[in-house]
């Protein structure tokens, strides 16, 4: 749309991701030299972390000195701490993509005025009025959390990582030959797998529904696939 022709658009996006696989660590120190034109796992760990002073800091993909030409550039210079400013305390996936949304249209709702739940639609995450504040803590607050680490017994365990590892090696398959298989077939394989997400982490973290939702979709997925089977 803004005139770049679709194989450049693609290689430079292909090259970027590429690049961004080796600065996820926390193996590497800090690159001085490096860093003043290139991003590098130093600046990475803080676009990730949670310190006040980290917040919304070191956006560029490839190029670090994009950061200093916006004002967004922050070297790391003390310990990084990881999560989220407000604790999902959850391992669902599918949650944790619809929770900040959720959260945003609940206070929203609680807002004086429709003025006051339009702005907070709209403004900046820092923006934190009095009733907003009286509903909820500032985020960021008290960074020395505990991890969430629900008990789990061993037997659960090791069933959870047995049935992660046939979720991973399905959906990689269906990925891989999902165009020869019919569409419902397709459905059903994407059906299976957005369940394994909702009812494996529910199991781990010893949610009251967890093992019938658990054993609903053992046997729908078993019986789904002896059908497929038998009228293949």
């Amino acid at each position: 749309l803004l005139g770049v022709p679709p194989l450049p658009f693609v290689v430079v996006l292909s090259l970027s991701t590429l690049y961004q696989f080796w600065i996820h660590t926390e193996l590497v120190p800090p690159l001085p030299a490096f860093e003043r034109w290139f991003n590098s796992p130093a600046l990475h760990r803080v676009h990730h972390a949670i310190n006040p002073q980290y917040l919304d800091k070191n956006h560029a993909a490839t190029f670090s000195w994009l950061d200093r030409l916006f004002g967004t550039h922050e070297p790391e210079r003390e310990p990084c701490v990881y999560g989220t400013t407000r604790p999902l305390r959850s391992f669902n996936p599918l949650w944790a993509q619809v929770e900040t949304g959720y959260r945003l249209l609940l206070n929203a709702a609680r807002a004086p005025s429709p003025g006051q739940a339009w702005r907070l639609l709209w403004a900046s995450p820092a923006w934190r009025p009095e009733w907003l504040a009286a509903l909820e803590p500032e985020p960021g607050k008290g960074l020395a959390r505990e991890k969430y680490d629900p008990p789990v017994t061993a037997a659960v365990a090791r069933y959870a990582v047995v049935q992660w590892a046939v979720v991973v090696t399905g959906t990689f398959a269906l990925l891989m030959v999902g165009r020869a298989l019919p569409v419902p077939v397709r459905a059903a394989g994407v059906v299976a797998a957005v369940a394994a997400l909702l009812t494996l982490p529910a199991l781990v973290e010893g949610r009251p529904w967890a093992r019938s939702a658990e054993a609903g979709r053992v046997i729908a997925t078993v019986l789904g696939a002896g059908a497929w089977w038998g009228f293949g």
